[in-house]
């Protein structure tokens, strides 16, 4: 059973990196381009799309890391190390966030574009520090739990989203009815 579960593990691990990859490049696209443009649109998608696939195939990833640790991840020792930062940790992140917002019978002016803001950064910063961090495991794994590999893509990250959020309040601002 372990065996076929780290069988598993490797295959998911490659369409995660796949999917992954794809997320990492077009993001880009709606990041620097015109908001709201055929384009902004297009690749927005793609980087939608892309993330979706990675974060479903990140449950199995996870599933598979709970259920054999040290078949999964061989160049460690610690089950419970692995089961707890690959397996938990990382089923965590896969789940699906912004449910608050999407019950909302009355959301404010303009959250939706709040909401579009967050989550598609969130994503950004999560796929950076994966590549960074979690890729790190496999290629510099002195440096896979480095704070620096986790902390640039969220300082870049929210840098970004706040500059877009103090836009869209004043946006919101402007579009309050006169007291």
């Amino acid at each position: 059973m372990a065996a076929l579960g780290a069988q598993w593990f490797h295959t998911l691990v490659i369409v995660h990196i796949a999917s992954g990859t794809i997320g990492l490049l077009t993001m880009w696209v709606p990041i620097v381009g015109r908001k709201g443009s055929r384009l902004h649109k297009l690749w927005g998608k793609v980087f939608a799309y892309a993330l979706m696939v990675t974060g479903a195939v990140a449950i199995g990833i996870s599933l598979c890391t709970l259920a054999a640790p040290l078949e999964t991840h061989p160049q460690f020792d610690d089950a419970a190390l692995i089961r707890g930062l690959f397996g938990w940790m990382m089923l965590y992140l896969a789940s699906v966030l912004n449910t608050r917002f999407i019950f909302q019978t009355a959301p404010p002016a303009q959250e939706w574009l709040v909401q579009h803001t967050r989550g598609l950064v969130g994503a950004g910063i999560s796929v950076y520090t994966a590549f960074l961090a979690f890729g790190a495991v496999n290629l510099l794994p002195a440096y896979a739990l480095n704070p620096a590999l986790w902390a640039t893509p969220t300082i870049i990250g929210v840098t970004y989203l706040l500059y877009h959020q103090a836009r869209i309040m004043r946006m919101r601002q402007r579009l309050a009815p006169a007291r």
